[in-house]
């Protein structure tokens, strides 16, 4: 049983008893000293105890009420001072109530928003959007999530996530709790991230174009450079085969006659070196030996051609007309050239090595 109810009953009682004194006295209610004092007693200690629990009723009342209110203010800073929009629809779209944050980002007050349509504040271009949207929290029953655009008085149009759930209303009517979140400067953000993406790959698509361009151009660079470098080898094979060709044909069968007609001593010596000579013009050795050292000197590359011959050092400076001390001076330098200083590797074997 409720405790108000209980404590009528108790108070009806008490007054039944307090009549029934009455009438067990001599009849006289305006006389006091009539009564019975232990009936009188029971009486006035069933009065204060009552009096006591209406004074504790009305303390626990006041607690109640001050609990209330605390818990009223709660719910106020967190449904009206929510950093998003709640807003409820009924069956029709029409707000029947709404939190200041909702109000704020439209630009009205809570009064104005009252029994309006919420559709009224989408852009005309997203009313599919929030059309489909609501179709579908009513169909499925599962919570919707979509982003849109909605307007306001005299302020450009801002994006906004909408999170819809059903739910009963007070009344027991069917309603739909909708929260409105301002998702501008996110939309913005990515906005500005795909548009800076998008230019990216444009430059990288354009840099690719100018990139193979440049291949192609250096591709035909390089075949125009193989085809000069190929002709140079030609055009070299030609030559060195015109001078061969001389050289043997027309020089050699010369000195041949030259030195069969009775040449001194010092004129046969000229000839022989006029031969050594010739013979390192068109020597494949000097050549290479030449290419694969460019540090060397033209008399080390003739002592080197010699050496390779077998030729000792005073054969070789009685050939080249000099001494056998600045022929060993060459060697020596020869040795440094070509990496042979602090090796025992014989001078002759190696210049041979270098035509393999």
């Amino acid at each position: 049983m409720p405790k108000k109810k209980q404590n009528r009953t108790y108070a009806h009682k008490l007054r039944q008893r307090a009549e029934g004194a009455l009438e067990a006295s001599s009849g006289n209610y305006d006389d006091p000293i009539r009564f019975n004092p232990d009936d009188m007693k029971a009486i006035i200690h069933d009065l204060k105890v009552y009096q006591i629990e209406l004074e504790m009723q009305n303390d626990e009342l006041k607690r109640s009420e001050k609990e209330l209110e605390k818990t009223r203010n709660s719910y106020f800073d967190l449904y009206n001072l929510a950093p998003v929009g709640y807003v409820t629809l009924n069956d029709k779209g029409l707000i029947i109530e709404t939190n200041l944050t909702a109000a704020t980002l439209l630009s009205k007050t809570r009064s104005e928003l009252i029994k309006k349509p919420i559709a009224r504040f989408i852009l005309k271009d997203d009313q599919d959007i929030y059309y489909f949207h609501c179709k579908r929290l009513f169909e499925t029953g599962e919570p919707q999530t979509d982003e849109l655009r909605m307007v306001r008085p005299k302020r450009p149009p801002f994006w906004v996530r909408l999170d819809a759930t059903k739910a009963l209303g007070k009344d027991g009517s069917l309603v739909c709790r909708v929260v409105i979140m301002d998702i501008t400067d996110r939309v913005q953000a990515r906005e500005a991230l795909q548009k800076a993406h998008d230019e990216l790959e444009q430059k990288v698509k354009e840099r690719t174009k100018e990139l193979e361009i440049q291949k192609k151009s250096l591709e035909d660079v390089n075949t125009a450079l193989n085809v000069m470098l190929n002709k140079r080898d030609e055009d070299k094979g030609l030559i060195e085969e015109k001078v061969l060709f001389n050289v043997k044909e027309l020089i050699e069968p010369l000195l041949n006659n030259m030195k069969k007609s009775g040449l001194n001593e010092n004129q046969t010596s000229y000839m022989n070196t006029l031969e050594i000579f010739l013979a390192e013009i068109v020597s494949p050795f000097s050549q290479r030996l030449h290419t694969k050292f460019l540090n060397l000197t033209l008399s080390e590359i003739r002592v080197a051609n010699l050496i390779k011959e077998g030729k000792t050092t005073k054969e070789i400076a009685d050939l080249l007309n000099s001494t056998s001390g600045a022929i060993e001076f060459h060697r020596k330098n020869l040795r440094k050239k070509l990496g042979l200083s602090n090796r025992k590797e014989n001078l002759g074997s190696h210049l041979m090595s270098l035509l393999k």
